[in-house]
């Protein structure tokens, strides 16, 4: 996800199913060589016996530009911070392009979604490291839902599985298992009762990031090789 204003083009059929492709472009934080970036997205849209799908996949020229690599959501300031963190990150960074591809079937009260995402090339080892090379993140999801009524207020209920590679640096866990159950008791709301349990990588394995100049190097991100588990409650 980026959070770039984005100049859009594409096309979309304008029957229920069929093709989908947009390209886009847009001014880039990143400092090093040229600040575009651009990407490309095509997906088709099916229809199955009693339900629909769509599968795609998505080109980005700098997956640096990233929200999640932008910040890292680290709170102590010692370790990379991302590439936009103002004393533990930097901007001075070579693009790195990325692919996607993903897919979700809904048939009846049934959805299954999977989605794959990683990085073409590795980063330079100064901008992004894993265990002291340049890092090649990547990582990846599966999620079933089902809808219902709960107290005669629509509901839904999804359990996930989520894991990545090369991505300790970026403070993400290796694998996290979570369900969320959701109800709009209220018109035009969303509340949702979510609990996941994460793993960490190995405490044999370290990361680091791109830093200013300006302040000391950062200190290497290190696993615990342990869980930790999260219940979240959320109004939207």
């Amino acid at each position: 996800r980026t959070l770039a204003r984005q100049l859009i083009f594409g096309y979309k059929s304008q029957t229920k199913t069929g093709p989908m492709l947009s390209g886009y472009v847009f001014t880039a934080d990143t400092t090093l060589g040229s600040n575009t970036v651009a990407g490309v997205k095509g997906a088709y849209v099916f229809e199955v016996a009693k339900g629909s799908g769509q599968v795609g996949v998505n080109y980005i020229s700098s997956m640096d530009n990233a929200y999640g690599m932008q910040y890292t959501s680290v709170a102590p300031n010692t370790t990379f911070g991302g590439f936009a963190s103002l004393t533990n990150g930097s901007e001075k960074v070579k693009q790195i392009p990325a692919f996607d591809i993903h897919g979700n079937l809904s048939v009846g009260h049934c959805n299954v979604t999977a989605e794959w995402v990683a990085a073409i090339e590795r980063f330079r080892t100064q901008d992004l490291s894993y265990n002291g090379a340049g890092a090649l993140p990547r990582a990846g999801q599966v999620e079933g839902g089902f809808t219902f009524r709960s107290f005669d207020k629509p509901a839904s209920i999804s359990v996930g599985y989520q894991w990545s590679s090369q991505a300790l640096g970026l403070n993400i866990p290796q694998q996290r298992v979570n369900a969320v159950y959701n109800i709009s008791v209220w018109q035009d709301t969303l509340e949702s009762l979510e609990y996941r349990h994460d793993f960490d990588y190995a405490s044999s394995e370290y990361a680091n990031g791109a830093n200013s100049s300006l302040f000391p190097p950062n200190a290497n991100s290190i696993g615990t090789g342990k869980g930790a588990d999260t219940v979240l409650l959320q109004l939207g």
